[in-house]
């Protein structure tokens, strides 16, 4: 709950230094938005990780450790799987650099970040 309310807190002080810069129409859904559009593909995948993660949720593991006999807690496993996927797209966008601004690209990778949030690392197997 506290690391929630640090970052609307954040983003609340990055959204008031941005109104207050000699920028005009400067604001933090358009320095992300820009962000993601050039070579920060992760940021789309990652926001629909999270949505998926805290509003979908799936009751069952597409992918349980123990099946697969590691012995770290699944939660982490799953934490790792997400964070891999999202250093991929960060290593794609770093090396290629190209522009993406083609709202299909946007949408596959919000999509894409969804699933994984609802079958990956949902939380929704811990709630009875």
């Amino acid at each position: 709950m506290g690391v929630i309310a640090l970052a609307v807190i954040v983003l609340f002080i990055l959204e008031i230094s941005a109104k207050l810069n000699d920028i005009p129409n400067d604001n933090v859904n358009v320095i992300i938005r820009e962000w993601s559009y050039h070579k920060f593909y992760f940021i789309t995948f990652f926001f629909g990780v999270v949505a998926g993660h805290l509003f979908l949720g799936g009751t069952s593991r597409l992918v349980d450790c123990k099946k697969l006999g590691m012995s770290m807690e699944c939660g982490i496993f799953d934490v790792i799987i997400v964070a891999s996927l999202s250093l991929i797209l960060l290593a794609t966008g770093l090396i290629f650099q190209k522009k993406r601004t083609n709202k299909t690209f946007q949408v596959i990778l919000f999509t894409a970040g969804l699933l994984v949030g609802h079958f990956v690392w949902s939380m929704n197997h811990l709630v009875k």
